[in-house]
């Protein structure tokens, strides 16, 4: 294989084949070599290679491969930014969640090309697990497994390493530009709050930080701005304000600087739990023992819809997805979901389940079921919210929750 590889890379002109490495158009032969396929065809400069190789073959192994090449080749041409950009902008029209931008089609149309240069003909195994980001960015795996239902529509092509597409989503999610979060840096020394600002502003790119060298400027950008954080960047005392504070002495550390951005991520979500996961939606539902997740989802929601708690538009959206596989679980609290276009820009009803499901190999008793704005880009943190949160808690007690109150009481319980 080795040698193959060798000699198939010193006559990589002889290919015409810019999309895979040398040691993949080897594979190929090999996988042809190992299934006897039959032709009569041959290909001089391919079967030279092989020869080289001291590998035993008929000349047809070379035109085989020739021919797949170019069949190969021939789509690939045809997966254009454009056709890319036709087919997010569907996506876009069914989840209305506009995180789409150049950058994704052309990393889409690529990831596309690569995939369709190397098919997998033998067995592969994947070396990496990222459940943890599509927990974190649940709704950019969707929109990923929407858009690769359309390429498999429109160009007729198997995608393997699926989850890098989810991966492209998630990065575009985080290039969607938003309105600065404002804070405030009190000090009293301007020289350091100089410093704090420019180290801060550069480790996390979506704040802006106020100077405030007194009392009265404090009071002053606290009046014109939506503050979120005031940092206490003062040797004496804050002045009494509402806003959340966190101090900081002299020159902020790395340490300081993962605080506030869990603070930041955390305080508005915080500040509106009660209107996120309301008490009034909350349901205990009977589901037939060892009932599958398929059924009690396609009830549960049938039973919503007639409630008038959710819209028919939502219970599908939410069945689709959760027949798709990969549902979404966090510490055996299921969380289904689905966009929305209502006016909160997000929801999240619990439900206890009076028995126990499996969803993939989970045992789970209770339900967050979670409609979302997508155009309210700060609300899509909620997710990595309760991952973080909810997995600090040990699963018993997650098993353990029969009521709302149980939940809330759990997700407000502090470090």
């Amino acid at each position: 294989m080795e040698q193959l590889t060798e000699n198939i890379r010193n006559a990589r002109d002889a290919f015409s084949y810019e999309h895979a490495h040398s040691a993949q158009i080897a594979s190929l032969c090999v996988s042809i070599y190992a299934l006897h396929y039959d032709s009569h065809l041959t290909d001089t400069k391919i079967n030279d290679c092989l020869r080289q190789s001291d590998m035993s073959f008929s000349d047809d192994i070379g035109s085989m491969i020739r021919t797949f090449l170019a069949e190969q080749n021939q789509i690939i041409d045809s997966i254009t930014t454009g056709k890319i950009l036709d087919l997010l902008q569907m996506t876009y029209d069914e989840h209305q969640a506009p995180v789409y931008d150049m950058e994704l089609a052309v990393s889409l149309a690529n990831h596309l090309k690569r995939s369709i240069a190397y098919p997998i003909i033998l067995a592969d195994k994947k070396l990496h697990n990222i459940a943890n980001i599509k927990a974190l960015y649940p709704l950019a795996f969707d929109l990923s497994i929407h858009f690769i239902g359309l390429v498999n529509q429109t160009f007729d092509v198997l995608i393997y390493d699926i989850d890098l597409v989810g991966l492209y989503f998630s990065c575009a999610m985080d290039r969607v530009k938003t309105a600065p979060i404002e804070l405030v840096l009190f000090s009293n020394q301007y020289a350091v709050a100089s410093i704090n600002k420019q180290t801060i502003e550069r480790a996390i790119p979506e704040v802006n930080v106020t100077l405030a060298m007194n009392a009265a400027e404090l009071q002053n950008a606290l009046q014109n701005q939506a503050v979120k954080l005031i940092l206490n960047n003062h040797d004496g005392p804050l002045p009494t304000v509402s806003i959340t504070s966190y101090t900081i002495r002299q020159i902020m550390t790395e340490m300081d600087l993962r605080f506030i951005r869990d603070l930041l991520e955390k305080i508005d979500i915080e500040r509106h739990l009660e209107d996120y996961f309301p008490q009034t939606l909350t349901a205990q539902f009977k589901n037939e023992e060892h009932a599958t997740w398929h059924t009690v989802i396609q009830d549960l929601t049938t039973s919503f819809v007639e409630k008038g708690i959710i819209s028919a538009s939502e219970q599908e959206k939410i069945v689709s997805r959760e027949s798709e596989g990969n549902n979404l679980v966090i510490n055996h609290l299921a969380v289904p979901h689905c966009t929305t276009n209502r006016g909160t820009p997000f929801i999240g009803i619990f439900v206890h389940l009076e028995h126990p499901v499996q969803i993939e190999g989970e045992t789970v008793q209770n339900v967050l079921l979670s409609c979302i704005n997508p155009n309210v880009r700060n609300e899509l943190k909620i997710f990595s919210y309760l991952y973080y949160t909810l997995n600090k808690i040990d699963s018993s007690v997650i098993l353990s929750w029969q009521t709302h109150a149980e939940f809330m009481a759990s997700l407000k319980q502090k470090d």
